[in-house]
């Protein structure tokens, strides 16, 4: 699993906020409970294409043969 904030030959854009547009989506997808990571990765490819106005792509190459998911968990009191 290799992500990039935009496509090859591109220069990302660094966003208004605190987190880049790739950052702020990749944050955002990452609070999805039950996402597998192929679906994660297109949902935040689109948030970013969404966010910067269809200036910026970002791309995932994956070369998973099975369904894996990503798993945060907070420590309690958080």
């Amino acid at each position: 699993m290799v992500a990039y904030a935009t496509t090859a030959d591109e220069v990302a854009q660094n966003g208004k906020g605190r987190n880049s547009p790739f950052t702020a989506a990749l944050l955002k997808r990452l609070q999805e409970p039950g996402l597998e990571i192929g679906v994660m990765f297109r949902r935040v490819a689109s948030d970013v294409n969404t966010q910067t106005g269809g200036r910026q792509r970002a791309e995932a190459y994956i070369s998973l043969l099975s369904k894996y998911y990503l798993s945060l968990s907070k420590k309690r009191g958080q």
